[in-house]
């Protein structure tokens, strides 16, 4: 096997070396909390977490394990290594379409309600929270500024019921795909709102422009999904919220696109806004799950589920 630059970045983000630096790190202080995640995760978490443990700002290390199958090796060794049994670690997990749950569903993984932790940003609840924040600074005090406020909620939650027909579709192939054994390369990035369906904020409506066969050619290396396999996810989904289950990544995607389109018209003073505002974060699409952490719904099990991993820890020590 030939050595390249692109080989020699992956090994140095492969679950070996991460864990590699947790044993070195245990072995300097074994009173560390290590709290494991897939990606850029760690915004959202590290707040919930200290607010929770307050050790844990202080004794805390983060882990950035470059995807879920890193941190799924990450965790199995983990599990196997008999030196690290006193280890104070947590895994946090995204449930994804739960395609592989009986991997990640144990005592030490705290696992999403939904797709993702994106999909927390996205109910009706943070979306207020944020829009409260970011363009009136807290300060809705009067009858117009709470009717706008309202005016801009409906207005999110009614464009995102309708691109979640228009993306229903892609959620359901994407569900067929890691719910089957095919072989090849699967990107579910490949697929975003912006090349795939058109939206208009003013009139708040969405249409997809693609179908099956456009969304088979995402995966040119991986058999074709079926109709029948759209019908069998179809059904699966019938009984979720789309909020919740639907792909966070176009999700979020379409929540920063929103709140740019309404920072353009508050610079105006146009509708819904009654007054001329400036919105106080930058709106990134890289950057969400850091910029609007603040206002993303919080699920009652992250706390239970802090609760038990630390009575359990604090055992397994005792």
């Amino acid at each position: 096997m030939s050595i390249t630059p692109e080989s020699l970045r992956q090994s140095r983000k492969s679950y070996a070396v991460i864990l590699q630096g947790i044993i070195r790190e245990f072995s300097r202080d074994e009173d560390l909390f290590f709290f494991l995640v897939e990606g850029k995760d760690a915004p959202y978490y590290r707040p919930r977490i200290n607010g929770k443990i307050p050790i844990a700002s202080t004794k805390s290390a983060f882990k950035n394990c470059d995807g879920k199958k890193n941190l799924k090796e990450l965790a199995n060794a983990i599990r196997a290594n008999s030196s690290l049994i006193r280890l104070q670690y947590f895994l946090f997990f995204d449930r994804d379409y739960e395609n592989d749950a009986v991997q990640i569903e144990f005592g030490d993984a705290f696992v999403t309600s939904g797709y993702s932790i994106e999909n927390y940003y996205t109910t009706a609840a943070a979306m207020s929270a944020a829009v409260r924040s970011l363009f009136f600074a807290d300060a809705v005090h009067t009858e117009d500024d709470e009717a706008s406020v309202n005016e801009i909620i409906e207005a999110f939650t009614s464009l995102q019921a309708n691109v979640h027909l228009e993306v229903a579709l892609f959620n359901y192939w994407a569900w067929a795909q890691r719910h089957s054994t095919r072989n090849g390369k699967l990107d579910l990035d490949a697929f975003s709102l912006k090349n795939f369906v058109e939206l208009d904020f003013g009139t708040g409506t969405a249409k997809s422009m693609y179908d099956l066969a456009s969304l088979n050619a995402l995966a040119p290396d991986r058999e074709p999904v079926t109709s029948k396999e759209i019908e069998t996810a179809a059904k699966w989904f019938s009984t979720r919220s789309t909020q919740l289950h639907f792909r966070g990544k176009q999700e979020a995607e379409l929540l920063v696109a929103f709140l740019q389109w309404l920072a353009e018209r508050a610079q105006k003073s146009e509708a819904p806004f009654k007054a001329k505002r400036k919105c106080s974060a930058r709106l990134s699409k890289k950057e969400i799950i850091a910029e609007l952490c603040p206002y993303a719904d919080t699920p009652l099990h992250l706390a239970s589920f802090l609760d038990q991993r630390m009575r359990h820890l604090a055992a397994m020590r005792a």
